[in-house]
């Protein structure tokens, strides 16, 4: 009798602390709320739940592991830029930082520290999972710069592991200011998010290439492709990063003018020192010192089945105009830009690719292709032609990877992939 009521008990008490734990959170929502009533909130999102994460050692030390891959203190902690490879200033670890600041507009990155006033302690799990997989805040407001188009192919462990780590580092207490964009900014943010409704398929996490397509994907693609102006392609480099020495992304594709002619040593050396600690900061080998050779292998072998993308790229030196990115960078007067043909002639391209293919991860993202003439058009903001390079993939100039279209047992074209670098596929719609 008494082990019944000390175990009722026990559940009392684990039901009034979750309890006063909902009360005092919405309590701080509600603070927190009206400090930001002026920013447009997210026009696509999904409501929030009050789903929690068990709390583990395995969970806490993936992720510990999985912050260094995403370097998420890189930028949500001030940097000693005193030291090689920029680490976090001792004591403001994870307590947010400065992104930029002009006369008119400031942004600086949250403090992801459990602190209750100015972190992340008083927000749910599910606050926590949907800003670093949707791009939504607590307060129903889009980010800015969260890299949530490359986080959205986590995989729910790892989501679940990030906040579980994320709860357990040192509370720092630091308000960060409330980020000034404009209302311009602002709009454009609204429309510029989407909610995550479908579970994707586990990776095969036995396969080296295949772990290392999810871990390039969520730590590499989105620095190392070139996506404003002409995209060379994924992977092939390019991205400014507007910084005062003129940085720019390498090309870490397959060619022989990214990694095409690396071995797996040297790139392990590479992405862990830094090349000797000669790499710019904007590198974040000082994080990814901490990642097992094992896995910037398996990272290695998967970025060598990429599309070889030709895009000579050095930093450090003069700068010339490239005409593959369309950028000024080092070496860019030794790329030119190469019209696709198709890889044979007379082909008869098949009607059936035609149609409206939607986002398997957000409904709102659809890519409608038309079929004319034995040609295929991309339609979007620009219409882009779509080429035949092989048998198995159609690409289009600046477009950042080649399509796959994938059909099923019945021959019926069902889906698309982007050469397989992600999870995430265009599912056909039936009309």
């Amino acid at each position: 009798m008494k082990i019944l009521t000390n175990l009722f008990l026990s559940a009392l008490l684990i039901f009034s602390l979750t309890n006063c734990q909902h009360i005092a959170k919405a309590e701080s929502l509600e603070k927190k709320e009206s400090e930001y009533s002026p920013i447009l909130k997210a026009k696509y999102l999904r409501p929030l739940t009050f789903n929690t994460y068990e709390v583990t050692a395995e969970r806490n030390a993936r992720g510990k592991y999985l912050a260094d891959l995403l370097h998420c203190f890189a930028c949500h902690s001030e940097e000693d830029l005193e030291k090689p490879g920029h680490p976090p200033v001792i004591g403001k670890k994870g307590a947010g930082a400065l992104m930029f600041k002009s006369d008119s507009v400031h942004l600086y990155s949250p403090n992801i520290t459990p602190d209750i006033k100015t972190g992340i302690g008083s927000l749910t799990d599910d606050m926590i999972a949907r800003a670093i997989r949707e791009g939504v805040g607590y307060d129903d407001r889009a980010l800015e710069f969260m890299p949530w188009q490359a986080f959205r192919g986590l995989t729910d462990e790892d989501v679940a592991s990030i906040v579980v780590y994320l709860r357990s580092i040192p509370a720092i207490s630091n308000e960060v200011p409330k980020r000034n964009l404009g209302s311009a900014a602002e709009m454009r943010l609204a429309e510029k998010s989407y909610p995550l409704k479908v579970k994707l398929e586990e990776p095969d996490f036995s396969d080296p290439v295949s772990k290392g397509k999810y871990l390039a994907s969520v730590a590499c693609m989105g620095c190392h492709t070139g996506w404003f102006k002409r995209n060379p392609g994924a992977y092939g480099g390019g991205f400014d990063f507007e910084d005062d020495e003129h940085t720019f992304s390498r090309n870490i594709s397959s060619d022989i003018s990214g990694i095409g002619s690396w071995s797996s040593e040297t790139f392990i050396n590479v992405v862990k020192t830094g090349k000797n600690e000669t790499l710019n900061a904007i590198m974040p080998w000082f994080y990814f010192k901490n990642l097992t050779d094992e896995d910037v292998d398996a990272i290695y072998q998967a970025l060598m089945t990429t599309n070889p993308v030709k895009h000579y790229i050095m930093n450090g030196i003069p700068p010339t105009y490239c005409e593959v990115c369309e950028f000024n960078h080092g070496l860019g007067d030794q790329n030119k830009k190469e019209s696709l043909k198709p890889y044979k002639d007379n082909l008869n391209i098949p009607a059936d690719l035609a149609g409206s293919y939607v986002n398997q991860l957000y409904e709102l993202d659809t890519l409608k292709i038309f079929y004319s003439e034995n040609k295929l058009t991309l339609s979007g903001s620009t219409e882009r032609e779509l080429i035949p390079i092989n048998e198995n993939y159609y690409n289009s100039d600046g477009y950042y990877a080649p399509l796959q279209f994938v059909r099923d047992q019945n021959n019926k074209v069902s889906h698309i992939k982007f050469q397989d670098l992600g999870r995430n596929s265009y599912v056909k719609v039936k009309i």
